[in-house]
């Protein structure tokens, strides 16, 4: 898929994927299972950014451990932690008990 958007230049990703489904309607499917682990993938990664930011804001240097724990952390545990932000004593306790 990259090398098509590549090639296809200033051309509209919708016009791009609409040409290509109607060369290959199979595709359809692929590209939209595509599309949505991307959209997935910048929400986490935008939720761990916001996450460590906010904590760092509060409780200053992370340690590693806490690092790990965001790195591993699902969407619905970053959403979370991201409000209890405001109400722990410690950044440790972000995740809950």
């Amino acid at each position: 898929m990259r090398s098509i958007l590549r090639v296809a230049g200033e051309t509209p990703f919708e016009v791009v994927r609409q040409r290509v489904v109607d060369v290959a309607p199979a595709v359809e499917e692929a590209m939209a299972s595509a599309a949505e682990q991307l959209i997935q993938r910048g929400r986490r990664e935008t939720l761990q950014d916001a996450l460590i930011r906010l904590l760092r804001a509060r409780f200053g240097p992370l340690t590693p451990d806490l690092e790990r724990r965001i790195e591993t952390a699902t969407t619905d545990e970053l959403d979370r932690s991201i409000e209890r932000v405001v109400t722990v004593a410690r950044a440790e306790d972000v995740f809950g008990a």
